[in-house]
């Protein structure tokens, strides 16, 4: 029987440690291995034709042939224990390599991202990671048998077998996007559920989201069920909703995966229609809901241009346009968010070194956001319209490593408004929306969550 067991603590490279945090960042290598023979130095690298050398203690050796020299993946997995084969990938291709000489052979066994030994030197446990799953697997060198004892869904970075062979630790790390509500208080944060895109309803009573399900709404006061209000059909895909200001109806971002992208206005009963339907190519990413219902939005033309139109949803007027970019001109700016009060649209430059700008809500007059503060993937207005919120990584040495900061819309003046308690394995925090009543916040955050495992009982 094969079992595994997630470890709180760890011999990592030679010295324990405590891994007490529910997210643990930072885990770079698990070894349970043999005292390595420092003067049996292996390594990859590239002469002056681009060709890869194989380079053990110091000398080129000659690559086996059959190996496709000119490969950019290449890596030396080490010493069987009596140091006597070496183990490595050159390309797709896994070579056992005889030292100091011999014949090297290639085995069938392809894509694997790690390899250790068994006391046997005969033997190789194999970390190979697929598109849906992960395995471990015993190769014999020598007969070149292959079974898979051990799968599993997250991505196993390494295994490494300990010297007597009974024990595996491996370690995994899956990628996670999580919805999270903030407190503006005091920066608390809670974990909502799975998902992106999570926007407040006018009344403050639920919220919309989207996963790879669809549009999803649930009620916002932690309730853990949800409901499908849009379900993409075909090869569409849908998100980044945003609600009209009457809670009646939503904008939906349609991404068919062989037309252009689409805005669409749906409702609760998961009925969609276009924007506008007379946009000659894509539109948005966004839509942007004025106070009086009206939706601002850039579109693409026929003509290698984007415009930032203005419509009423179900009119059968014309949009009316505001501003035209040639469509490789970094001065196009794509509307974000629109000021309770109306009063001004917050917007951002394509290309790089984007910038953000708030614009008067016709597009005549623009004003430079230049607070290095702001990040342009977590910001928003405040309740009253008066500052721009933003969440934003704390590069400087002291301080909460995310925080919460306030810009004045009109002044530029920056206040700090409280730390921000993510877990150390956040990497990226996107999305803004503050609850009616300034309370909190709904964002999505991406991070690495990495787990260290002992395996028992594969050898068998």
């Amino acid at each position: 029987m094969v079992t595994a067991v997630q470890l709180d603590v760890c011999l990592i490279t030679g010295s324990y440690a405590g891994l007490d945090q529910p997210h643990r960042r930072g885990v770079s290598h698990v070894i349970m291995d043999r005292s390595i023979d420092q003067q049996r130095l292996v390594d990859t690298a590239r002469d002056a034709g681009a060709n890869v050398r194989l380079i053990l203690q110091g000398k080129v050796v000659p690559l086996p042939a059959g190996i496709d020299a000119t490969s950019q993946a290449r890596t030396a997995f080490g010493f069987s224990p009596d140091g006597r084969m070496l183990a490595c990938a050159i390309g797709e291709q896994l070579w056992i390599v005889p030292y100091p000489a011999g014949t090297p052979r290639r085995m069938t066994v392809s894509n694997v991202s790690h390899a250790s030994w068994m006391p046997d030197n005969r033997r190789l446990v194999l970390t190979i990671n697929g598109s849906d799953r992960s395995t471990l697997s015993m190769l014999d060198t020598i007969t070149g048998d292959h079974r898979v004892f051990h799968a599993a869904p997250d991505n196993i970075l390494e295994a490494r077998v300990s010297p007597d062979g009974t024990r595996l630790a491996y370690w995994t790390e899956r990628s996670l996007t999580q919805i999270v509500e903030i407190s503006v208080a005091d920066g608390r944060v809670r974990p909502v559920r799975a998902g992106s895109g999570a926007v407040w309803a006018p009344s403050g009573a639920r919220y919309l989201f989207y996963t790879d399900r669809g549009i999803e709404e649930a009620a916002g006061a932690g309730e853990d069920l949800s409901r499908r209000v849009v379900i993409p059909s075909g090869d569409i895909g849908v998100g980044m909703p945003r609600w009209a200001p009457d809670g009646t109806q939503f904008i939906v971002s349609a991404v068919p995966s062989s037309r252009p992208q689409q805005l669409m206005i749906a409702n609760s009963s998961g009925r969609m229609v276009p924007l506008d339907s007379s946009a000659p190519g894509a539109t948005g990413p966004y839509g942007v809901w004025t106070p009086e219902g009206l939706v601002v939005y850039s579109r693409a033309t026929g003509d290698q241009k984007e415009e930032v139109a203005r419509i009423r949803p179900g009119s059968t007027a014309a949009p009316q346009i505001l501003a035209t970019y040639p469509m490789a001109d970094q001065k196009r700016r794509v509307p974000m968010a629109s000021s309770s009060d109306g009063k001004w649209i917050l917007a951002w430059s394509v290309g790089l070194g984007a910038q953000l700008y708030l614009m008067t809500s016709d597009y005549a007059h623009e004003q430079l956001l230049s607070s290095d503060r702001l990040n342009v993937e977590s910001i928003g207005f405040s309740r009253d319209g008066r500052e721009l919120m933003t969440i934003r990584r704390n590069t400087s040495a002291g301080g909460a490593r995310w925080q919460l900061w306030a810009v004045d819309a009109t002044t530029g003046r920056e206040r700090l408004v409280t730390g921000v308690d993510m877990p150390d394995s956040i990497d990226r925090v996107f999305g803004f929306s503050l609850h009616p009543d300034g309370t909190r916040i709904l964002a999505a955050t991406f991070g690495q969550q990495s787990d260290i495992w002992t395996l028992e009982g594969f050898d068998r």
